[in-house]
């Protein structure tokens, strides 16, 4: 890491859209071959990992794994567009915001190399829902990288860090975590216990999407595609220590 970086030109104009605009192509493939013979999926109620299904989507999920891979993979150039930077400002808090952003990476890595359903004891400690757990764990990872990244640009960074921009994604990102916890957390509260984990029935018996774990799975998705989108606008190209 220490002599490989990434040019804020590049990370802007190629890596981050090219590498957004693909995995988000891949997942719109994906939704689009799920068969009819599986029956409903319903957009904001089921999960994005169901599309990796290989029952449900036996052709469909293919493109889901390639599309977590291509999300896992943007997280590569990310932490060497970021870590080098960042570590010049406040080293220990750098450190910890790299290794929770590396757990991301291993995260969505996992849900796009390894089919759902393919490992059974992998199965049966998730309770059926291996890739759901693993796309958790990338999310909550990202999450708490920005969270340790926050600091050393806001009290360390000056004039170097873009301050507006910073200020604007921590409000975005923050504001999506408590509405997540506030819905996603009522609807576990109100509905799961007799509808069970949110999936269709949840949209036949008219729920709001508001409750639904879907919804809020793809809004911190698309939040985690902004904040790295807006990472090499924040964080320029070089900083002095």
């Amino acid at each position: 890491m220490r002599h490989m970086k990434i040019n804020q030109r590049v990370f802007n104009r190629y890596i981050v859209p090219i590498s957004i605009l693909l995995s988000l192509l891949m997942f719109l493939i994906a939704r689009l071959l799920w068969p009819p013979e599986s029956g409903v999926y319903a957009d904001f109620y089921n999960s994005i990992s169901g599309l990796g299904d290989t029952e449900d989507n036996p052709i469909g999920y293919i493109f889901f794994q390639i599309a977590s891979c291509i999300s896992a993979c943007l997280f590569i150039p990310t932490l060497l567009y970021i870590h080098p930077k960042l570590k010049k400002l406040n080293k220990p808090l750098t450190y910890i915001g790299s290794f929770f952003f590396f757990i991301g990476f291993i995260g969505f890595l996992l849900v796009g190399v390894i089919p759902d359903d393919s490992i059974p004891a992998l199965n049966e400690l998730t309770g059926g829902k291996f890739h759901e757990v693993c796309a958790i764990l990338g999310v909550v990872g990202f999450l708490f990288a920005s969270f340790f990244y926050f600091w050393p640009m806001k009290k360390d960074g000056g004039d170097q860090i873009n301050q507006k921009l910073l200020n604007i994604r921590a409000i975005i990102v923050w504001s999506a975590i408590i509405l997540t916890a506030v819905g996603y957390g009522l609807g576990v509260l109100l509905y799961e216990e007799t509808y069970g984990w949110c999936d269709e029935s949840w949209a036949v018996a008219g729920i709001s999407p508001f409750f639904s774990f879907g919804l809020w799975e793809r809004v911190l998705f698309g939040i985690m595609f902004l904040s790295i989108a807006m990472t090499g606008y924040i964080i320029p190209n070089s900083i002095e220590s």
